[in-house]
């Protein structure tokens, strides 16, 4: 009797590079997994610029580090955000009709002391308790961010483990501890 065995490892967690996790966390966004597969589809110019994006994103934030969360949307005429919150840092990319023919993107840098104007909201009902949803179940986490505004949702599409419920949780505890180390008082 002969054994039949995968000779195709499974990807896991463990064998995915820190940069793997950010590029898997964008591509789970609405409008970047397009932009990203056409990038990755296509080639060219497209994937060149697309490409510069991501070094410059990934620079800014380290390229060894996995951030807490990400989020951000692309329209259909290159015309998007992402926000990366690392424990440190929060990164901010903008990009304007960012195609094959053109377009440009900014890449920012902030420290956790430029985050303002905290506001949460739940989707979960303290009445229904948490035995079947957690509380942070489809939470989103608001903020502004050099005077850019930030949505840190609890779901998205297609949803990975920097871009879910325990990502949007995880990010409002950054902030906590961040903010509650500002305005502690001795």
């Amino acid at each position: 009797m002969s054994e039949v065995t995968n000779t195709v490892p499974a990807m896991t967690d463990n064998e995915l590079k820190p940069t793997d996790h950010v590029y898997y966390g964008i591509a789970s966004l609405r409008g970047w997994d397009e932009t990203l597969g056409h990038a990755h589809r296509w080639g060219g110019d497209l994937k060149w610029r697309i490409g510069r994006v991501l070094s410059a994103m990934l620079l800014a934030g380290g390229d060894e580090r996995i951030p807490t969360a990400i989020t951000g949307t692309m329209d259909d005429n290159g015309t998007g955000h992402l926000a990366l919150l690392y424990p440190d840092v929060v990164v901010l990319v903008r990009t304007n009709e960012l195609t094959a023919n053109g377009g440009d993107a900014t890449v920012t840098m902030h420290p956790l002391t430029a985050i303002e104007h905290v506001k949460v909201i739940a989707n979960h009902s303290y009445y229904n308790g948490t035995e079947e949803f957690s509380r942070e179940s489809g939470m989103e986490v608001h903020v502004s961010v050099s005077g850019q505004d930030v949505v840190f949702p609890g779901r998205t599409y297609s949803a990975t483990d920097i871009t879910n419920d325990a990502s949007a949780a995880a990010a409002l505890q950054i902030i906590r501890q961040h903010l509650s180390g500002r305005t502690a008082r001795p």
